[in-house]
C-alpha cells in the first residue's frame, strides 16, 4: 500500500498529510488515470483509498511517517539528492 500512497502525499505538499485530504487526493489520481494504467494498477489505487478511509488520523500521520523514511532510504540507496 505504501508504494500507491508515496504519489498522493508528496502531491499534496503538506507532512503529515491529513486523512481527507490523502483520501481526496487518491480519488483524484483514481480519475486521472482511469484509462492511463492498466485494470491491476488502477484497482491497486482504489483499494489504497479504501484502506486509508479505515484508518484513523494518527494511523494516517503514522504511514506518512513510514512512507517518508522508506522513500528517503530508496533515495539514499540510489544516492539521489532532493
Amino acid at each position: 500500500m505504501e508504494n500507491f500512497a508515496t504519489e498522493p502525499i508528496q502531491l499534496t505538499n503538506k507532512f503529515p498529510t491529513p486523512k481527507k485530504v490523502l483520501i481526496e487526493m487518491l480519488e483524484e489520481m483514481i480519475h486521472e488515470q482511469l484509462d492511463l494504467i492498466d485494470k491491476e494498477e488502477l484497482n491497486h489505487y482504489i483499494h489504497a483509498k479504501k484502506y486509508v478511509q479505515t484508518l484513523t488520523e494518527d494511523e494516517v500521520k503514522n504511514l506518512c511517517v513510514e512512507v517518508k523514511d522508506l522513500y528517503e532510504e530508496v533515495l539514499k540507496e540510489f544516492e539521489i539528492k532532493l
